[in-house]
């Protein structure tokens, strides 16, 4: 997703797709993390020092046992995300469709990622935002700024990680690029790398927190 002014996005008032943000937290408070397995007191102390406690603090040796063993205890099985090409695969072509430059309403299909009102969080050229309004604002100057004097543009996948957090959460890091051509008639592209942290409400993927990033000689093209 190209780097954006300050502000960034904006969502279709019609179709399907449309949801507010008032209905995506049930999903995301009925979603375990592994935050809540840790005891409260505990969260806020480093975790190199949980560690050093758990080690100071573990039982002692039974007898007969050298006090350089661990003890029968089984450590707790690791939690890690679960890599889903099925998912991946819907969450590509929900952004590809978005980044269709053939078709007409561009802004309102890339708007159409995000939920239609409430709290999304977006890191892009230096600038957070947090709402859908200026998540809106942000396309539509992208889009009057740079998309319309590109050329023949078309999206392009580079690396794509996809990992599920739980049954309707899911978070996507990716590179992408943009080959167009530029107003000067020569052959130009725009990419960078892309977060973005998803759930799933009404049966469809929403996009609520996001980061974005160009390589340093992105930043400012001179033939845009």
């Amino acid at each position: 997703m190209p780097s954006r002014p300050q502000s960034p996005r904006h969502r279709p008032t019609a179709g399907t797709r449309n949801v507010a943000l008032d209905r995506i937290p049930t999903v995301l408070e009925s979603t375990p993390t592994v935050l809540d397995s840790i005891p409260v007191p505990l969260r806020r102390i480093p975790i190199g020092l949980c560690a050093l406690a758990v080690l100071s603090c573990g039982p002692g040796p039974a007898p007969g046992e050298s006090s350089g063993t661990v003890g029968t205890r089984s450590p707790e099985p690791a939690v890690t995300a679960a890599h889903d090409p099925a998912l991946a695969d819907t969450l590509k072509r929900l952004i590809e469709g978005a980044y269709d430059f053939t078709q007409s309403d561009v802004v309102q299909r890339m708007s159409a990622l995000y939920p239609d009102a409430g709290r999304v969080i977006s890191a892009s050229g230096g600038y957070v935002t947090a709402s859908v309004a200026e998540l809106r604002q942000g396309l539509a100057e992208f889009w009057s700024t740079t998309g319309v004097n590109m050329s023949d543009p078309r999206w392009e996948w580079g690396d794509v990680h996809v990992d599920r957090l739980s049954e309707d959460a899911a978070v996507l890091t990716a590179n992408w690029s943009i080959p167009h051509i530029a107003p000067t008639g020569r052959p130009h592209t725009i990419r960078g790398a892309w977060t973005a942290v998803f759930v799933r409400a009404d049966d469809a993927w929403w996009i609520i927190h996001e980061h974005l990033s160009v390589p340093p000689e992105d930043v400012a093209p001179d033939t845009m």
